[in-house]
């Protein structure tokens, strides 16, 4: 794996998920290996359609804090649309 791919994988906490197959993922999974992959061609500007929907209140505030923290850590702005 390239550097960006672990960078991402250990941002988002994906280490003890990578060698299962991604259908088994849950829906909060899903959402942020999404965010895991739009994330690396480094954009300066991500815009995110509902990435809450369908989740626990848990893995939505969990999934808030995490796309705070990557708008620090990677200088990215990002719009949430809801």
């Amino acid at each position: 794996m390239n550097q960006e791919i672990n960078k991402m994988i250990e941002l988002l906490n994906l280490e003890s998920f990578i060698d299962r197959l991604t259908g088994t993922y849950s829906r909060g999974m899903q959402q942020k290996l999404s965010l895991a992959i739009s994330l690396l061609n480094n954009p300066k500007l991500l815009i995110l359609d509902e990435p809450t929907n369908g989740l626990d209140y848990e893995s939505k505030e969990q999934l808030r804090k995490t796309i705070q923290q990557l708008t620090e850590e990677l200088n990215v702005s990002i719009l949430i649309v809801s």
